[in-house]
């Protein structure tokens, strides 16, 4: 399995995975997209060097995606990161698209540092970022309005210098 760029081939079965009600109650927003908004998003992202989208491909289909949100010195910038897997890929699937992406983001794009952020009722996300060892930097309380409600955000950081005596 590898990282590669998302194409525009992926880009009808990557949203089917994002507008899939067990990937879309994670999100920051859970409205569906429709696919002429997200080819413009794929186009807006393209023309954009702070932008690098990604796809685990497992050789025979893809089964995850992941976004990077370049910021910072562009020789060593921070990325925050979001990213789903497909509702039916295989288990460890997303730990394997995750231990990947931050290879490509320190060794690759020279990351000082790798960002997340994740809803509090994430419990999965949550526990999967401190187990690839980040660290909780933050808590943003009642911050994010969903569902006639305000959540609160945890904030996860990973410098390359912990990633490389992890």
């Amino acid at each position: 399995m590898k990282l590669r760029s998302l194409s525009e081939k992926d880009l009808e079965l990557v949203l089917s995975w994002r507008n899939h009600s067990d990937v879309k109650k994670w999100m920051f927003s859970l409205d569906n997209i429709t696919l002429e908004n997200h080819k413009r998003w794929f186009i807006s992202c393209q023309d954009n060097p702070a932008k690098k989208l990604y796809v685990l491909d497992t050789g025979k289909d893809i089964c995850g995606f992941i976004q990077f949100d370049l910021s910072g010195d562009p020789e060593n910038p921070n990325i925050e990161w979001g990213f789903y897997r497909a509702p039916d890929s295989p288990a460890g699937s997303g730990t394997l698209l995750l231990k990947l992406a931050l290879q490509k983001a320190f060794v690759e794009l020279n990351a000082n540092k790798v960002i997340g952020k994740v809803l509090s009722y994430n419990l999965a996300s949550r526990h999967v970022h401190e187990k690839l060892g980040f660290e909780q930097e933050g808590l943003l309380k009642r911050h994010h309005f969903l569902l006639n409600d305000y959540y609160d955000v945890y904030c996860y950081g990973l410098t390359k210098q912990h990633w490389k005596k992890g």
